[in-house]
């Protein structure tokens, strides 16, 4: 039986551990490779190659001709974000120090991608680098009172080399998966036509009370394009933005925010949500459900699941048989810069460009009202940090030429390794449903893990579709030497490692990793059992 959720007292408590939530992851922020052997499966050495033929870097010239990303969310979010920037670029200067700046001179532009290549081309003769900075250790910290903590020295990593050559293991054929894996267009369509009214009204009826100005933002599998098997499951946020708000960092996570206005809150709509000083995050997400609750009495084959204990997702079964779910998020839209937190995180520099960083730092990021765990109960007035819009552009946005996988560029099987991966971990957690080890799996360990990959190795050429069962295999052994090391650091909060004991125990790490051992070993059979 799970732990009952019960309102704690909004104090911090002295010492608590942090918790970053899952998919399917400084106080006082103020916002204003497969081993080639299987005989020591513990123990990956390097090996020469990498998946698909070596290519040799893009020039920095080219590389720094690139075209920034547009800004998808238009420019009224661009000039506020610039606006803010400024103003907070006074008070943060002395904390900050190295903070990065929008006006960037072109010189200083070029030496970094000079610098970014030469790292390229130790990085791909199989040099060490160093790796992001591991989880950081909870301490004592004031809500009321809080103050920077300094961050912890990256510690190396040794790189995996990737295989080129021979047959996958088991002799296999992903492609064949993949063909059955692929959505139907007859059941998309069916399954949006049933879906799309229901979100619409549902988003017509918010406009009336506290949350108007709420729009949607899809989010999840299918609407990045790497939805499997069947179109039965929709993640969809309804976004709220919110000026002038300042953070509050919960226990040092990293991921965990306390939200309370610049201003005095009178007149603002969600006043009523504020208790004390803080926006209660249990109270905006109770009426967000009663007010949708209300709102589907009316609608035909649709039903509410009962909340999940933690959970900021409001749930729907739409159908007469019930069989498609919708996940409705509510997400708030902060304005200004993201968190100190994220300044290390996002390592796409080697794969998508310094500059494209820069741009994707600019997207809007939000928060969900994801209560952090307190010991057996939850701290109800924390947001969590969520970066789905910015996930959802690198995924539709992947490779490290322009055209990438577009109908007149190179293609590449990045996609089609993360299918693979979320539908190997998907069957597991069906075969195994009736133990407790896997639970705490989801398929964010799985996209968190793949974008390390894709960074690591960062060329179109490392994808080749031609090797696509020999970069599939890849993908499993780094997801394997993440399980084995217990690490896995989140790829928007760097200090935040999603394979913490905090958040899975060992023993389930090691149930993962011998499972998926026995699967790779003997040709996946679980790909045809269900």
């Amino acid at each position: 039986m799970g732990p009952r959720c019960q309102k704690t007292e909004r104090t911090v408590p002295e010492v608590r551990p942090a918790c970053p939530g899952g998919p399917e992851p400084v106080p006082g922020v103020v916002l204003t490779k497969p081993s080639g052997s299987r005989a020591a499966p513990r123990a990956p050495r390097p090996r020469s190659g990498k998946c698909g033929q070596p290519a040799r870097s893009l020039p920095a010239q080219k590389r720094a001709a690139r075209d920034p990303l547009k800004e998808e969310e238009g420019e009224d979010h661009q000039d506020s974000w610039k606006e803010e920037e400024k103003e907070e670029e006074k008070g943060e200067e002395e904390e900050e120090g190295e903070e990065e700046e929008e006006g960037e001179e072109e010189e200083a532009a070029a030496a970094e991608e000079d610098e970014d290549e030469d790292e390229d081309t130790r990085h791909l003769r199989g040099e060490r680098r160093p790796s992001a900075p591991t989880a950081r250790r909870p301490r004592a910290s004031s809500r009321a009172t809080p103050a920077r903590a300094s961050r912890p020295p990256p510690r190396p990593r040794e790189p995996l080399v990737l295989r080129t050559k021979g047959a996958a293991p088991g002799g296999w054929r992903p492609g064949e998966v993949l063909d059955r894996l692929r959505l139907r267009r007859e059941e998309t369509s069916a399954a949006t036509q049933q879906v799309n009214p229901v979100v619409e009204r549902l988003l017509q009826a918010l406009q009336t009370g506290p949350f108007r100005g709420v729009s949607l933002l899809t989010a999840g599998s299918y609407y990045e394009h790497v939805k499997i098997s069947v179109p039965n499951e929709f993640d969809v946020m309804f976004k709220l933005k919110v000026p002038r708000i300042q953070l509050e960092e919960y226990s040092n996570s990293g991921a965990y925010y306390f939200v309370k206005f610049k201003r005095n809150p009178q007149g603002n709509p969600l006043s009523q949500f504020v208790e004390g000083k803080f926006l209660s995050a249990s109270k905006m997400l109770s009426e967000f459900r009663k007010l949708i609750k209300e709102e589907i009495k009316n609608i035909k084959d649709v039903v509410m699941e009962r909340k999940k204990c933690g959970s900021p997702a409001v749930t729907l079964l739409i159908g007469e048989s019930k069989e498609i779910s919708v996940d409705i998020i509510l997400a708030l839209e902060p304005q200004g810069s993201w968190p100190a937190s994220t300044r290390d995180g996002l390592p796409v520099k080697k794969w998508l460009g310094g500059k494209i960083r820069t741009e994707l730092r600019k997207h809007p990021f939000y928060l969900v009202p994801k209560h952090a765990k307190e010991g057996q109960s939850f701290q109800e007035e924390t947001w969590r940090l969520s970066f789905s819009y910015t996930e959802k552009h690198i995924l539709s946005h992947h490779g490290d030429s322009k055209k990438c996988c577009e109908a007149d560029g190179v293609k590449c099987c990045r996609k089609d390794c993360l299918k693979l991966m979320k539908y190997l971990l998907e069957q597991l957690k069906e075969k195994f449903k009736k133990q407790k080890e896997l639970s705490k799996f989801c398929s964010y360990h799985v996209k968190t893990s793949f974008f390390h990959l894709c960074s690591e190795y960062p060329l179109d050429s490392h994808w080749d579709p031609k090797d696509l069962d020999l970069c599939f295999d890849n993908c499993v052994e780094f997801f394997l030497e993440r399980l084995r090391k217990e690490e896995l650091e989140h790829y928007f909060i760097p200090g935040v490692n999603l394979f913490s004991q905090e958040y899975i125990d060992t023993k389930s790490k090691e149930f993962l990793a011998k499972k998926i051992e026995y699967e790779r070993n003997n040709g996946f059979p679980i790909f045809g059992e269900f």
